[in-house]
């Protein structure tokens, strides 16, 4: 059971990540062109 959990939680921590990855793709490639 905690094994589960732990499982979820760093897909869930990845997939954060991931789109905090993008965002910060996009903001940066916003300033650029600005």
């Amino acid at each position: 059971m905690r094994t589960l959990a732990v499982f979820i939680g760093l897909v869930l921590l990845g997939v954060a990540g991931h789109a905090v990855l993008r965002w910060l793709a996009h903001m940066l490639h916003y300033m650029h062109v600005i």
